[in-house]
């Protein structure tokens, strides 16, 4: 396990919470779950959310204080 699991974990966790559907069981695209149009999110939050649930792990954030910054900028 490396940080990037558990961010995958902390997005998959708060799709549950999003939607009231388990993520296993909403419909996937190339891996990717397919959560964006179960719910009405701010764009810059859904991206940040897409990449907590990136299937490369080398794609998703690499720690939780990059995650955080990340969710802290605002977006232009």
């Amino acid at each position: 396990a490396v940080p990037a699991s558990d961010l995958y974990a902390l997005g998959a966790t708060l799709i549950h919470l999003l939607t009231g559907t388990a993520p296993a069981d909403l419909p996937q695209h190339q891996m990717r779950i397919d959560f964006v149009g179960k719910v009405s999110l701010n764009s810059h939050f859904a991206q940040w959310l897409e990449k907590l649930i990136e299937p490369a792990p080398e794609k998703r954030f690499q720690s939780a204080r990059e995650a955080l910054e990340a969710l802290e900028e605002q977006p232009p």
